[in-house]
């Protein structure tokens, strides 16, 4: 497969188009029905998830488990009849399974160069295609439920969801009067405060970051402070400067507080929220929790009450602008 497009960065060229060039690139010049192509795949997988299945060992039972949602994912994305809702047809004579790849699914193939190895990626960034599956099986109906849903119309939209019954509650406490949301543009030191990519590593934004949080904290009377990190790696990076240059020290002398912080394993989670429970509890000092964006702590934790007072997020997690991925949701 030739790839035109030469990476602007310097990685290996690639070709990405609309799904269906999967289909015309290399299912019809090989002679493959999309049938014989699924059943091609699947049983490669199904082979290799029943060899390591075999071997008894944990690690290979949780591959075998991966390769077996590889292969339902392998049939769903070549199955031969189009069963979306709404979806165009295939001309006649034509493929339904390369209609679907035209209408959902984005191809992706790179070169190999260097220590890269060549990619063939086929992604669905349609949501909406899994909701499809659902009600072919009959589904009457389909339950959505969570705190993070809104808005909710962009939300029905991605799903396919043409006249959703929705409810929607306030919120448990009144924003109005009970919330405080500012956005902190300059440090103690006079200097912008930035978090992006190119400026997260440099010595004089994680100080200026480590004076915001320590006065933050310090205005904080009792309880708990959650601090978001985009990654474990700004995180990481940010306290080891902080306990090198003194700068936790600081925080912890000025606020009184316990300093934690996430931990990558998961098995380590209980012992830190053991210690930031006893570090909230009537009476103690209070604990600051360093925690990242979509991590442990921020996905299925409540934290009600004392055991958080205040949140500060020093950055999002944004997706790179030329990440192969994001390219192709454009």
């Amino acid at each position: 497969v030739a790839c035109p497009t030469k990476d602007p960065e310097g990685g290996a060229a690639y070709l990405e188009d609309r799904g269906g060039r999967l289909h015309e690139l290399v299912l019809h010049p090989a002679g493959l029905t999309c049938a014989a192509a699924a059943e091609w795949f699947a049983s490669g997988l199904r082979g290799a998830a029943d060899v390591l299945a075999g071997d008894g060992d944990e690690a290979s039972k949780n591959a075998s488990a991966k390769l077996e949602l590889l292969e339902r994912a392998t049939r769903l994305a070549f199955r031969g009849q189009l069963s979306v809702p709404g979806a165009d047809a295939p001309p006649a004579g034509g493929d339904d399974a390369k209609a679907l790849g035209d209408a959902y699914y984005r191809v992706h193939v790179a070169e190999g160069g260097g220590d890269a190895p060549a990619a063939l990626c086929y992604w669905c960034f349609s949501p909406g295609l899994a909701v499809s599956e659902l009600l072919a099986l009959g589904a009457r109906s389909l339950l959505f439920a969570s705190g993070t849903l809104s808005p909710l119309p962009s939300f029905a939209a991605e799903l396919g969801l043409r006249k959703p019954s929705v409810l929607e509650n306030p919120h448990v406490i009144d924003a109005a009067t009970q919330l405080y949301a500012a956005v902190v543009g300059v440090a103690p030191s006079a200097r912008p405060l930035k978090s992006t990519w190119a400026v997260r590593s440099k010595p004089e934004y994680k100080a200026d970051l480590g004076a915001v949080v320590a006065r933050v904290a310090a205005a904080v009377p009792r309880g708990g402070v959650l601090v978001f990190f985009p990654s474990y790696g700004a995180m990481d990076d940010a306290l080891s400067a902080w306990k090198r240059t003194g700068v936790l020290d600081d925080i912890e002398r000025r606020s009184g507080k316990v300093v934690l912080s996430e931990p990558r394993k998961a098995a380590d989670m209980k012992a830190v929220i053991r210690s930031f429970d006893a570090a909230v509890a009537p009476g103690a000092p209070g604990a600051l929790l360093l925690a990242v964006c979509r991590g442990k702590v921020s996905e299925g934790m409540d934290f009600a009450d004392d055991k958080c007072r205040c949140v500060v997020v020093t950055g999002l997690p944004y997706a790179p602008a030329r990440d192969r991925k994001v390219r192709g949701k454009r």
